[in-house]
């Protein structure tokens, strides 16, 4: 079976969530020195995902530590 067979929807030369092969390639071989944010959303879109920011969770502080009872 040749490439057409297995891919029939791809055009040689086209470009995967908008980039190359060795882009590609390069990040699933752990080779690529860096991949944008843009990069990142558009292998999430691909796949089904969103990239979403969402604000941390800050640490208790001791007063509130303290006001809870664990004991209870």
């Amino acid at each position: 079976m040749n490439a057409e067979q297995q891919n029939p929807g791809h055009v040689p030369g086209f470009c995967v969530y908008g980039m190359s092969r060795s882009t590609m390639s390069g990040g699933e071989n752990n080779t690529i020195s860096e991949v944008g944010i843009r990069k990142v959303a558009a292998i999430l879109e691909g796949l089904g995902y969103e990239l979403t920011a969402i604000p941390k969770r800050r640490r208790k502080t001791l007063d509130e530590f303290k006001s809870v009872s664990f004991h209870d």
